[in-house]
């Protein structure tokens, strides 16, 4: 979906079986997530304000509903090294 569409869309709905979705994902999340792709190395601050911009969809007036499945395993499954991210 483009950030047009979700902008202009009264309800998202997202199933995520192994992430949070983008739309939920805090700044430490996405960045992490952006890095485990080595061949973006510099692009993730890029990408990672894009993905923070669209956020604002679901803080605006008249926000869609917005519905997310998230496996549990996603928020209990971290590694060591990412409990500090996954808290927030």
């Amino acid at each position: 979906m483009t950030k047009r569409s979700e902008r202009t869309a009264t309800q998202l709905r997202c199933f995520q079986p192994s992430l949070v979705p983008g739309l939920l994902q805090t700044e430490s999340y996405g960045r992490a997530v952006i890095r485990c792709n080595d061949t973006l190395s510099d692009e993730v601050e890029k990408r990672l304000a894009h993905r923070m911009d669209r956020q604002e969809t679901l803080t605006k007036a008249n926000a869609p509903h917005f519905v997310a499945v998230i496996a549990e395993a996603v928020l209990r499954r971290a590694r060591a090294d990412f409990r500090d991210i996954m808290a927030g």
